[in-house]
């Protein structure tokens, strides 16, 4: 499977993407395809230039799809694109249906090559989504209106994936109880990474959201709503996980290929108009002052 087929051809909106204030979250995409790029060091401005010539190519090849792109701010030097899906079967026709995109393919090929000397590692992977797990506030920020997604990545230890099932199903239950802002979205990793591999993603506004989430889960109300099972979620946690690891990415707008329903919520963030410059006058070309008499 070459990079050209990390874009879907279902055009949804991704984590809620249309949700609107005092509304119900729409349920996330029930599949994600999630192409996890490590950039060499020092080769991030080229890779970073690289996506967004990608972007254009596929944008100017009439690409029916879309990708959401962010970047590490916080841990491994990583490009993650994130695809949505209904299911499995969406990933096989869109893969059929590139086959017949010869002129694109043959674009994207050359691209790959280039990619290839600026990376230290490429995987590809399928996660499904966990609704039983999941949290979704009532008032959850449109993703076209985010900036980041704090992310925790789940290995757990095997034979032991109950234990952790349990843990989040209580964690779930205190948020709600708590009616907390900060959504937890989780996928569980069916191929491309260890048995029993989970992500959690939860959107971010802007980097002081990170601190009120913080000001939120030490708050009474939260304290109150998760003291009868703190001491039961930690037990299991500590039973079940045997790795955690924690990224802050940025969305990209210049490497994302995105509908227009999408990027029309945030057009300046989404599709910035280009910046004109401002024309600078030489001291030969100014006009001389008038002598006073």
């Amino acid at each position: 499977m070459t990079r050209a087929f990390r874009y879907s051809a279902w055009a949804v909106v991704l984590f809620g993407a249309v949700a609107r204030a005092q509304q119900p979250a729409p349920p996330p995409p029930a599949v994600l395809q999630i192409f996890e790029e490590t950039v060499k060091v020092g080769k991030l401005p080229a890779h970073e230039k690289l996506e967004t010539r990608w972007a254009k190519t596929l944008v100017d090849g009439k690409w029916p799809g879309s990708s959401l792109a962010m970047k590490t701010i916080a841990g491994a030097q990583q490009a993650w694109f994130v695809t949505p899906h209904e299911s499995m079967a969406s990933i096989e026709k869109l893969s059929k249906d590139a086959d017949k995109l010869t002129a694109l393919t043959a674009q994207t090929d050359l691209l790959t090559a280039q990619d290839g000397e600026l990376l230290t590692g490429v995987r590809s992977m399928f996660a499904v989504y966990r609704p039983e797990l999941s949290y979704l506030p009532a008032n959850s920020v449109p993703v076209p209106k985010l900036r980041y997604f704090d992310v925790e990545i789940f290995q757990t230890r095997p034979g032991h994936t109950a234990e952790f099932l349990e843990s989040r199903r209580l964690a779930k239950a205190a948020h709600a109880k708590a009616s907390m802002p900060d959504g937890l979205i989780y996928y569980e990793i069916m191929a491309g990474a260890p048995v029993g591999t989970f992500i959690r993603f939860r959107g971010v506004q802007s980097l002081a959201d990170q601190d009120r989430y913080d000001q939120a889960h030490t708050a009474k109300a939260y304290q109150d709503a998760v003291a009868p099972s703190t001491k039961q979620i930690n037990e299991l946690t500590s039973a079940s996980v045997v790795n955690t690891q924690h990224l802050i990415f940025e969305l990209d707008p210049k490497m994302s290929v995105m509908p227009k329903e999408f990027t029309s919520q945030d057009p300046e963030f989404w599709t910035p108009k280009p910046k004109v410059a401002t024309p600078t006058t030489s001291p030969a070309q100014q006009k001389p002052k008038a002598k006073s008499q």
